[in-house]
């Protein structure tokens, strides 16, 4: 039976260390909008990008938040799990909280996934802000000024 137990301990330790990877990722996505936020003006194909990458990456941090939650919840729930288990045998019950954890283990890659086709966009916004740049400093200085830009 103390076999068991470890088993549940292993999913409680995955579930902390996801905890910790979620964090990790909550601050690469808040140093993402705060780039997203400080960054200049563009063109308008550079605008939108740049919009619907910040709308993302609210929406992913909003998300991420939820998850983080539920996170929570579960290592609550694995806990109280893993007390009732170390005085009795429920084998199916161990098997469901495993398939929940891999499940979760699952989910947390996707979002993982998620999160770094969106840091893999952020270099080429840069480089296309760069450009942009670059243009603007070949039009003359009055013309800029007279545009705003």
């Amino acid at each position: 039976m103390s076999g068991d137990s470890l088993d549940v301990q292993a999913v409680m330790d995955q579930f902390r260390d996801s905890e910790q990877a979620l964090s990790e990722v909550q601050a690469r996505l808040r140093s993402i909008v705060l780039a997203e936020e400080g960054a200049g003006h563009a063109t308008e194909g550079i605008e939108a990008a740049s919009t619907r990458l910040a709308a993302t990456a609210a929406a992913l941090e909003e998300h991420l938040a939820q998850v983080k939650f539920a996170s929570q919840v579960t290592v609550d729930a694995l806990e109280a799990v893993q007390r009732f288990l170390a005085g009795t045998d429920l084998t199916a019950l161990r098997t469901e909280v495993t398939s929940s954890a891999e499940q979760s283990r699952e989910g947390f890659g996707s979002l993982q996934a998620q999160i770094t086709e969106l840091s893999a966009g952020i270099p080429q916004l840069e480089q296309l802000r760069a450009e942009l740049d670059t243009l603007k400093q070949q039009i003359p200085a009055r013309t800029r000024k007279k545009m705003g830009i």
